[in-house]
């Protein structure tokens, strides 16, 4: 199986806003570049031996985030997927994006993929299932125009589902398994508005392959199973991305909603 290189003049869907900008061009992958799994997995067993997966095993998927943001507030444990910067793939995906809508990003952690959105010219909501994590964001950046909210991808307001013009998800599917990771996908999916688009960037891997260790990447199944929820895949792209602890198999996709006229045509009653 070859894997698709992002051509140079690949445009993300225009929904409200027409995004445009320069894309990365990506040498074919090699098959089992999941280097990062082991590497995020060591680290994030450093707040606590076992401590991810007790929480999982006792039926909460999500509450190790709050443990591990705690932990790294008292010294001691770090937050890997914390870089004092906005995801580079995240900036690259959204270059030349005209704002103006409304956006929101998933697991927001410590802010700097939501300050990047904001700067863009949207209105932007940003979450974390972490209060640590919110509270550590909104200390970072005192005037920042991002609201800041601690909620849970499983189970968002009800006020969000279809409130959002701009959905950025970055890496979080990817820390999630089974039944927790369908329900995330679905979740994500009622964020975005109508004539919204969604934007997913996830570790990648064949249904095949071993899925390793923390983060666990998606399968094309999974992340095409946005299209389950009403909305149309626009581009999907596995691509290769050059980290220093090696290459790592990621997707980048783009997803839109129908426009709300589109419903109307569809069902004229």
């Amino acid at each position: 199986m070859l894997v698709a290189r992002p051509r140079d003049d690949e445009q993300p869907p225009a929904g409200r806003d027409q995004l445009s900008g320069p894309r990365e061009g990506r040498a074919p992958r090699r098959a089992g570049e999941h280097l990062q799994g082991e590497h995020l997995d060591h680290k994030v067993e450093r707040a606590g031996p076992g401590m991810r997966r007790r929480q999982q095993i006792g039926g909460d998927d999500t509450g190790w985030f709050e443990t591990l943001y705690a932990a790294a507030g008292r010294g001691a444990a770090t937050v890997p997927w914390a870089d004092p910067a906005p995801n580079p793939r995240m900036v690259r995906a959204l270059a030349g994006a005209a704002g103006g809508g409304r956006a929101v990003v998933t697991g927001c952690g410590l802010g700097d993929d939501a300050e990047h959105v904001a700067s863009l010219g949207f209105s932007t909501v940003a979450f974390d299932v972490s209060p640590t994590a919110v509270a550590a964001a909104r200390r970072r950046f005192p005037r920042s125009a991002v609201e800041y909210v601690t909620a849970d991808l499983l189970s968002p307001p009800h006020s969000w589902t279809g409130a959002f013009d701009l959905v950025v998800e970055v890496y979080t599917l990817q820390v999630l398994t089974g039944a927790a990771r369908r329900t995330a996908i679905a979740r994500t999916a009622q964020l975005v508005a109508p004539g919204g688009r969604l934007l997913v960037i996830a570790g990648a891997r064949d249904e095949h392959d071993d899925p390793g260790q923390m983060p666990w990447p998606l399968t094309r199944a999974e992340i095409e199973s946005f299209r389950r929820y009403g909305l149309s895949e626009h581009s999907v792209v596995d691509f290769l991305d050059d980290e220093d602890q090696g290459l790592v198999r990621r997707w980048r996709a783009w997803f839109t909603a129908p426009n709300a006229a589109d419903h109307a045509e569809a069902d004229p009653a």
